[in-house]
C-alpha cells in the first residue's frame, strides 16, 4: 500500500494536493523545491512597484524570501488546489493584511487572472508539466505582461524526472529548447536559459543530485 501511495496517488498530489496529505506534501515539497525556488526569484530583476504573478505557489513559504528582495511589490497567486490556497494565506497572513499578497484559484485547465491585472513578472517553479493548454496559457501571460517584462520558468531536467518512479501520466515533460519554441511562438524575445544543480531529497525522501533549467524571457 506504501508503495502504491508513493509512485500512484503522489503523482495526482504532486499536480494538485488535497486532504492531510497534501498539506504534509506542501511542506515537502517547500523544503525540497526550496533552492530551485529562491534561485528562480534572484533571476528576476525586481524594482519598487512591480507587480507579479505566479502559477502553483504551494503553501507560500517562500513569498518572505521574495519580499526581503524588494518590499514594495504587489504579489498575485494562482493556484490550483484549495488546500495550498488556505496553507499560504495562514503562512502570509501580515503581507495579505498590508495589501501586498493577494491569492486566487484557477482551474487546472484555464488561466484566470484578474482582468485588471496586469503585471511586471511572471514566475512558475514545477509546474509547467501540468499546464494543459501551454500555448495557451503562454499567450494570455504575454497580453497580460507590461512592455520589458520578464517571464521565468524552472523544472528538471527531463532525463532525470523520467527516472523518478512518481513521474506518470500527469506529467508532461518538455525540454529547454521545446519550451524556447512555445515563448518564440508566443512573441516572446529569445529567452536565456540557466542551468543548475542541487543536493535535495526527492519527493520519495531519497537524498538526490538534482539538475534542473530557469529559463526567462523579456517581452
Amino acid at each position: 500500500m506504501k508503495e502504491y501511495l508513493t509512485e500512484i496517488t503522489l503523482s495526482a498530489q504532486l499536480k494538485c494536493p488535497t486532504g492531510e496529505f497534501g498539506r504534509a506534501l506542501g511542506e515537502q515539497m517547500y523544503e525540497s523545491n526550496r533552492q530551485m525556488i529562491y534561485s528562480t526569484i534572484d533571476l528576476i530583476p525586481l524594482t519598487s512597484q512591480d507587480s507579479i504573478l505566479e502559477m502553483g505557489f504551494g503553501n507560500g513559504q517562500h513569498l518572505n524570501y521574495l519580499f526581503a528582495q524588494e518590499q514594495e511589490v504587489h504579489y498575485l497567486g494562482l493556484e490550483t488546489s484549495a488546500v495550498m490556497l488556505t496553507e499560504c494565506a495562514n503562512n502570509n497572513l501580515r503581507l495579505i493584511q498590508n495589501g501586498n499578497v493577494e491569492l486566487a484559484l484557477t482551474p487546472e485547465n484555464e488561466l484566470v487572472i484578474d482582468q485588471n491585472y496586469y503585471f511586471n513578472h511572471f514566475f512558475s517553479v514545477n509546474t509547467f508539466y501540468f499546464w494543459q493548454q501551454p500555448l495557451a496559457f503562454l499567450n494570455e501571460i504575454y497580453n497580460r505582461l507590461l512592455p520589458n517584462g520578464t517571464l521565468t520558468l524552472t523544472l528538471i531536467q527531463k532525463e532525470f524526472a523520467l527516472k523518478q518512479p512518481f513521474i506518470d501520466h500527469d506529467f508532461v515533460l518538455y525540454t529547454p529548447e521545446e519550451i524556447k519554441e512555445l515563448l518564440l511562438q508566443t512573441g516572446f524575445l529569445i529567452p536565456k536559459v540557466y542551468f543548475r544543480e542541487e543536493d535535495t531529497v526527492s519527493k520519495i525522501n531519497e537524498h538526490v543530485r538534482r539538475p534542473y533549467w530557469i529559463i526567462q524571457a523579456i517581452k
